[in-house]
């Protein structure tokens, strides 16, 4: 019924707040004015209606048998969380109450906490552990009974005695079953003895176990006690780090049959003795227990005799004859109990058992009719007591306390020397200030004296800075130091000391910077810019309404920046101080009228439009947004230019002029409200302001073409020299997106600009009469407010460019042509790109340039535009630099293989390439190869090299050949090859081209100690004698295949005195190359020898071109050419 009820309810609800949010929405704007907005409506519906159901899934929610279980479950968790906290602070205070009474009670004195032995009494309820401690006869001094006993905390009692404190622990603390609380709660009291005992938690632990107990439990019973004591003693000494003497007390023994008729005629001595059993050693084992329970007994059976000797009841001889058989049964159970608790096991560590007594309650109706303990005062005082300090501490736990008791000390103490030092330091440091805040003082004081407006800025700057000196120092004294507070004590100067500073600024700075504008413009009246702005600023410090401290601050800042450009902490600080002048205000200064009247009649001397139209395009700064760069509009293809991040300010581009167009003049007009500067009038007629806007307007468009021209000029096109790069660059450059075609179209939009007037005119309809012609000629008069030359002239300025495009900003047919030619170039690039020997192919290309197999590159680019005309030429060089690096390696490549492979083989160190080399020559068939027409070298020179370099063999030179721009250069040392080459084949070669030549050779001169001379070669003598000189003709190479020279010089007894003989195919030049001295005459080579004082010399004629600079015989060509 109940949840037909909510349901039913639930629909009505939702029904009804539907209804609401409807009836909201569609005739609430009928009724009310501010429910006209439709978001309004919605909102509030939108509320009402899910606010609704929110509510009842709410309250579903809240209905359900599993919420409600949770949330009960939550209430006893939060009440079992204050029961908790409750015994805990009941604990705590507890606990620190104790140890207030020990250390204010008058008992003890000034014992400390350690002094006085603690002892912990365990035991399960109804043990007797309270009736022990009442009935040891122990003398307690403080009531123990008061505010102690508190079901609260389970009945934890502190007991004072003389000489001892006893903590009763309640016995569901053993067991901890009883209440789930229980294991914290224990918990916590180990923590409160650990904080503030943590040297010697306890002294020692009396177990009360009742007779009983032991009577009563059965073995498994006492196994489940044990093993709960067993685990509560592992928590004790792993918490307090120490092993604890455990003292077992057997309690309620009366209640042994035999008990009070064995002990019924004790004497008050006897009953202070001890019952039970000191175990001698620490370690125990169930030997050594049961030779002290079996010594017990002895004990005990040896008495029996006398005690049935007084006794003459039959029953009580009885029982007391029986008594030891109890207590052997009761020793058994408690040697069980021990060996279960007390043993040492692989996973337990040993517990300082240090006996088993017993003890029993005996009414003393004699005395006060208190119960005193049997058994109890000598255990107490000689046993307990005496072994209050038996408890051993882990060593390594006494390392660490004592380790961090020395880290403390030496904290401590090094935090006072520290502080020590810190106020010592502080009071010398804060004595110091004083000192040197008094002569800062003084110093200021004697300085204010000598300084005044008429002294240099940097005497003044030391003055205003020493005010703030003296201000931060004594800021600094006042708050920035905890100690001064209460060592010093200040008097606050912070508002006189900005009075002396303001008054001094006022007094000094003030008349200075007014001295200084005053003399800028009187110096500076050639330059109209200069003073205009210091005729503003210096009018500025007069005329209130006017003042702009910006223009102010920015004027002086430039000033100083000149005046004291090597000195920038001056600059700042008269900077400082002059914006804190201005900041802070200053009257209307007197100012010269005669300087003011001179700089008014300097400005309107000289020419004001430049300056109104700097000022006038400032006041289009709105339009920086807007500033174009070619940057933008390249994108990703940007990274193939330099300098295209130039920027155009937005004023110089077609948006620009389309806003100077709508509102230039009456900008223009504000601006010149300005004229107050000058003492103009600000109220212009229209024909003035038109003549001036006329003027603004040639600068406007003069910076119009500047800014476009350079940032043409400066636009680069990179230059790339690997294959991928170029083949990437001109496919881009090529492509229908051209990075070139983008350039020239926001060229052609910002540069191809009309005036209003051409505007109109190509829109009037020259055939529709209807319009007359006065109207027209006024409409065009109205809106020709600028100058159509100047317009036009940047149209004619960028034609070249804007007519590469049509109207739709499609290239013509002249940029068609040249992407055709550069398509050719990269389908070239593309094919050398992609061949397996692109070098070989690259030489192609350039050999068929050469040679006029192909056309001329380049030819298409001089109809260009400047700047295109340039960027396809970088492009293009770039290509041709990389097909010439390809054509060249080629080159090498085949010289190496053809050339010098057969140089190093055949020709290099040997005899005459190498002339030092006597023993190496190189074969005439070689030779011959080499060096002859259509030879090794000469056909590699043909094939390879003619077409690439001109030279002139009479002048030793030679000249690259241009091939579009670009050269294949050669190394000097292989140009020079070539041409010892030639001479070479000049000297060894006939005309014909054949191997050999013919040389002279006629005697020259003869020693007068000498009669004849004889040389031979080839078979044929020249001998002279002094007499005619006869000059032969010889082949070489030899005819007769003899190529010997021989040398013979006689005497004049005709006995030979010098003899030379040189046999080998070269040995005509060897024999040339052995002469001391070697002078050349026309075409011949004079060879003179000397030996042993013998001279003679002979003339060879055809040789002397080998020899016309040194010895050019000798030959070689470098590894790369």
């Amino acid at each position: 019924m109940i949840n037909f009820n909510f349901k039913k309810i639930s629909i009505w609800a939702i029904t009804i707040s539907l209804v609401i949010s409807l009836s909201i929405i569609f005739i609430t704007p009928f009724i009310f004015e501010s429910f006209k907005d439709l978001s309004f409506r919605l909102l509030i519906s939108f509320t009402i209606f899910f606010l609704t159901v929110i509510i009842l899934l709410l309250i579903s929610l809240l209905r359900k048998k599993e919420t409600q279980e949770v949330l009960e479950e939550r209430i006893l968790r939060n009440e079992y969380k204050k029961i908790i906290n409750k015994k805990i602070k009941s604990l705590k205070s507890k606990f620190n109450k104790a140890l207030r009474i020990v250390k204010n009670s008058s008992i003890y004195r000034f014992k400390s906490k350690y002094e006085l032995p603690w002892y912990l009494i365990m035991g399960e309820k109804l043990e007797g552990k309270t009736s022990f401690i009442e009935s040891s006869g122990l003398n307690f001094p403080i009531n123990y009974e008061d505010t102690y006993q508190n079901e609260e905390d389970e009945k934890f009692k502190w007991y004072f005695a003389e000489h001892s404190i006893f903590v009763d622990l309640p016995g569901n603390y053993i067991q901890q079953k009883d209440n789930p609380e229980d294991p914290i709660i224990w918990k916590y009291f180990l923590k409160f003895f650990i904080k503030r005992r943590w040297k010697r938690p306890i002294n020692g632990i009396i177990l009360a176990i009742s007779i009983d107990t032991l009577q009563n439990k059965n073995n498994k019973e006492l196994d489940n006690f044990a093993k709960n004591l067993r685990d509560r003693f592992d928590e004790l000494s792993s918490a307090f780090m120490s092993s604890i003497p455990i003292y077992i007390l057997i309690t309620k023994t009366d209640k042994v049959e035999g008990f009070e008729n064995y002990f019924n005629n004790l004497n008050g001595d006897e009953k202070d003795e001890i019952l039970g059993v000191t175990f001698e050693e620490e370690s125990l084992n169930d030997n050594n227990i049961t030779q002290d329970f079996s010594s017990l007994l002895k004990r005990l059976n040896s008495s029996i005799l006398d005690k049935m000797h007084f006794e003459w009841d039959l029953d009580n001889r009885g029982k007391i004859f029986l008594f030891t058989e109890k207590m052997s049964q009761i020793l058994s159970k408690i040697n069980y109990f021990v060996d279960t608790c007390f043993t040492e096991t692989r996973y337990r560590k040993p517990l300082m058992l240090r006996g088993v007594y017993f003890t029993s309650i005996k009414k003393d109706y004699e005395s006060s009719g208190k119960s005193k303990a049997l058994f109890v005062k000598k255990l107490l005082e000689n046993v307990i007591f005496e072994e209050s300090e038996i408890g051993k501490i882990d060593e390594n736990y006494k390392k660490k306390v004592k380790r961090n008791q020395i880290i403390s000390y030496v904290a401590s103490l090094t935090f006072l020397i520290f502080c020590g030092f810190f106020m010592m330091n502080n009071f010398i440091n804060t004595n110091e200030k004083l000192n040197e805040l008094e002569n800062s003082y003084k110093e200021y004081s004697n300085l204010r004296n000598i300084v005044d407006y008429k002294s240099e800025f940097k005497d003044s700057n030391k003055l205003f800075n020493l005010v703030n000196k003296i201000q931060k120092d004594e800021f600094e004294l006042r708050n920035n130091s905890f100690f001064n507070s209460f060592i010093f004590k200040y008097k606050d100067r912070s508002e006189e000391l900005k009075r002396l500073y303001y008054s001094d600024l006022l007094r000094i700075l003030l008349p200075q910077v007014a001295n200084k504008i005053q003399n800028n413009i009187t110096i500076n009246l050639d330059d109209f810019s200069k003073t205009w702005d210091s005729t503003k600023a210096y009018l500025m410090l007069e005329i209130l309404e006017k003042r702009d401290k910006d223009f102010l601050i920015t004027y002086m800042s430039n000033d100083w920046n000149q005046t004291y450009s090597k000195d920038e902490i001056l600059k700042n600080d008269l900077l400082s101080h002059w914006k804190y002048l201005l900041n802070e205000g200053f009257n209307s200064f007197d100012t010269s009228k005669q300087v003011i009247e001179t700089a008014r009649n300097r400005l309107i001397q000289l020419s004001a439009e430049r300056l109104t139209y700097e000022d006038w395009k400032s006041k289009f700064s709105y339009l920086s947004s807007k500033d174009f760069s070619f940057e933008k509009v390249l994108g990703n293809n940007s990274s193939l230019f330099i300098g295209s991040d130039i920027k155009i300010p937005g004023l110089f581009t077609k948006l620009g002029y389309e806003a100077v167009v709508l509102d230039g003049k009456r900008v223009l007009n504000d601006i010149l409200l300005n004229n107050w500067v000058i003492g103009q009038k600000v109220d212009l007629n229209e024909k003035e302001k038109d003549e001036y806007f006329e003027k603004i307007m040639s600068f406007y468009f003069n910076d119009y073409k500047t800014f476009w021209n350079e940032a043409l000029i400066n636009l680069n096109i990179i230059s790339y020299d690997e294959i991928e790069k170029l083949n990437e660059q001109l496919a881009i450059l090529t492509s229908s997106d051209s990075p070139i075609l983008i350039i020239l179209k926001h060229l052609k939009e910002n540069t191809e600009l009309y005036s209003s007037s051409e505007k109109v005119k190509d829109t009037l309809d020259i055939n529709n009469q209807t319009i007359s012609e006065l109207t027209s000629n006024i409409a065009l008069n109205k809106l020709d407010n600028f100058d159509v030359n100047s317009v036009s002239m940047i149209r004619e300025f960028f034609k070249p460019y804007n007519d590469l495009l049509d109207e739709k900003y499609q290239s013509k047919n002249l940029l068609n042509t040249l992407f055709e030619e550069f398509n050719k170039t990269y389908e070239i690039m593309s094919n050398i790109n992609g061949s397996v020997n692109f070098e070989e192919d690259a030489f192609k290309i350039v050999s068929n340039r050469v040679h006029g197999k192909v056309a001329p590159l380049l030819n298409q680019l001089k109809l260009m535009p400047p700047q295109v005309k340039k960027w396809y030429e970088v492009v293009m060089q770039g290509n041709l630099v990389f097909i010439s690096k390809g054509a060249k390696s080629y080159i090498n490549k085949k010289y190496r293989r053809m050339v010098l492979s057969f140089y190093k083989e055949r020709i290099k160190g040997k005899y005459p390439a190498d002339i030092t080399n006597d023993d190496n020559f190189i074969k005439l068939d070689d030779f011959n190869e080499f060096f002859r027409k259509d030879g090794v070298l000469d056909n590699f020179y043909k094939e390879y090299i003619s077409g690439f370099i001109d030279i002139d063999y009479e002048k030793s030179t030679a000249r690259a050949r241009n091939i579009d721009g670009n050269k294949l250069n050669f190394s000097k040392e292989f140009i020079n090859s070539l041409i010892k080459a030639q001479n070479i084949r000049n000297v060894f070669f006939k005309n014909d081209g054949s191997f050999g030549t013919i040389f002279s050779i006629k005697p020259h001169t003869l020693g007068e100690n000498l009669a004849t001379a004889e040389i031979t070669f080839d078979n044929t003598s020249i001998v002279y004698e002094h007499g005619p000189i006869i000059m032969k003709k010889i082949n070489w190479p030899s005819d007769s295949l003899n190529s010997s020279v021989k040398l013979k010089l006689y005497d004049l007894s005709n006995k030979i005195v010098v003899e030379d003989y040189i046999n080998n195919d070269w040995a005509l030049f060897k024999f040339i190359d052995k002469s001391k001295n070697l002078t050349v005459k026309d075409d011949s080579l004079i060879v003179s020898f000397e030996k042993y004082d013998f001279k003679s010399s002979f003339e060879i004629g055809g040789v002397s071109r080998l020899y016309n600079s040194g010895n050019t015989l000798s030959f070689s060509i470098p590894n790369n050419i």
